[in-house]
């Protein structure tokens, strides 16, 4: 640390850092990472990062002010900020702007989403909450077909979404997703273009 120069290269470029990203570079070398501000027990890891911090802090003469992302893939978040001039986003953001993904939602009636399971973990910036996002910015109906769906009523009021629909239901198990999956989501498929039709008719 003492040898670094910030000022001879932090500012020789810019960058985008989706947290997506460092969560698989975080499993490439088996490590779990998460955003839960403190996830072992214990305050050892309080005490370290704070002092990782202070010793940037101080080398960079600069106080980066905390932000989601920072914990992401065991502080990379936070290494990643301080030493280059770049920006913590959500990995769907980013590709949403680089789509112009708003162009393909002004002439749509329905705009449907989904992933394998909706659960609390989908709200830390997963795809299907920035489709929804971006749909609700422009008023337009948001159906999510996933896996499963933890707690649809919440989720639905909670994000603004006309409903949701998990594979895995009352109607069928998971034992009976797995051995048919096609035809469960083919089932479920069709419950939505129902609902669809009467939203519209």
């Amino acid at each position: 640390m003492s040898e670094i120069d910030p000022d001879e290269w932090r500012g020789e470029f810019d960058a985008e850092i989706a947290r997506w990203l460092l969560y698989r570079i975080a499993e490439d070398y088996g490590v779990s990472a998460t955003l839960h501000p403190k996830p072992v027990k214990g305050d050892w890891i309080e005490s370290i990062m704070a002092h990782y911090y202070r010793i940037i802090s101080i080398q960079l003469g600069s106080q980066l002010q905390d932000q989601p992302g920072f914990g992401a893939a065991g502080g990379l978040g936070f290494g990643i900020s301080a030493f280059i001039n770049s920006e913590l986003k959500s990995g769907i953001n980013i590709v949403l702007e680089a789509l112009n993904f708003n162009q393909y939602l002004l002439d749509a009636d329905l705009v449907i989403t989904g992933e394998g399971r909706i659960d609390s973990q989908s709200e830390r910036g997963k795809a299907p909450i920035g489709v929804i996002n971006y749909a609700n910015q422009l008023n337009r109906r948001v159906f999510v077909i996933a896996g499963s769906v933890d707690d649809p009523k919440t989720f639905n009021q909670k994000f603004n979404v006309t409903n949701s629909y998990g594979i895995v239901n009352a109607k069928f198990s998971i034992e009976k997703a797995f051995e048919d999956p096609y035809g469960c989501l083919k089932s479920v498929s069709q419950k939505a273009a129902e609902d669809f039709k009467v939203l519209v008719t």
